[in-house]
């Protein structure tokens, strides 16, 4: 014990000793805590760029997908689009009132006469955006024609319904209330593609 008390008094008795134990202690403990923040900015750099990296794959994979036209393309497949659109809300009125759920009726006109002059109202008009789609066939892609083109034959199967009146009033109306849905559908999925269309192009 007396060989103890002479080590700590030739140190520079128990408060140096003391002291320089403390100070060793903190810098063992702040060397931990820098190399635990160290580890946790580490980490903090790797996500970053990971999120870079996931970032950067996206923009590469959208530049990827996209379609590169002129600009005399893209306004010519733009007008086609705007016409052709115009002639199709004024189809999809034309169909949906071959057969409407609420209707003014005439008392003086039979439900064969009022039919027949509806659909030839829906003729005119579904001629019109036929005819819209075939002349500017070659000038917009392939799988727009076809959603349009989906539309027009739906629009065209419900004028043929609607001339089978001989059924019984719920048959008739929950048919046309199918049919009615599935266009208005059929016509919100054309207005997608045309956007993603436009979306998806870029002018070189």
């Amino acid at each position: 014990m007396e060989s103890y008390y002479e080590v700590i008094k030739v140190l520079g008795g128990t408060t140096v000793v003391l002291a320089a134990l403390i100070g060793f202690i903190g810098k063992v403990w702040l060397s931990k805590i820098v190399e635990n923040h160290k580890s946790s900015l580490q980490q903090q750099l790797l996500d970053m760029q990971a999120n870079v990296d996931a970032t950067n794959k996206k923009l590469d994979a959208e530049l990827q997908s996209a379609t590169y036209i002129s600009r005399v393309q893209l306004e010519h497949e733009y007008k086609i689009y705007q016409e052709i659109w115009s002639l199709l809300v004024e189809l999809k009125s034309a169909t949906l009132r071959l057969r409407p759920l609420m209707d003014y009726v005439d008392p003086n006109q039979s439900q064969e006469e009022r039919i027949r002059e509806r659909l030839k109202v829906f003729a005119e008009k579904f001629n019109a955006v036929f005819k819209a789609l075939e002349h500017n066939r070659p000038f917009y892609p392939h799988d727009i024609y076809e959603v349009l083109d989906h539309v027009c034959e739906k629009c065209r199967h419900e004028s043929i319904d609607s001339e089978y009146i001989e059924r019984n009033n719920s048959e008739y109306y929950k048919e046309a209330r199918n049919n009615h849905q599935e266009i208005v559908d059929l016509i919100n999925s054309a207005c997608e593609a045309i956007r993603t269309r436009l979306g998806d192009v870029r002018v070189k």
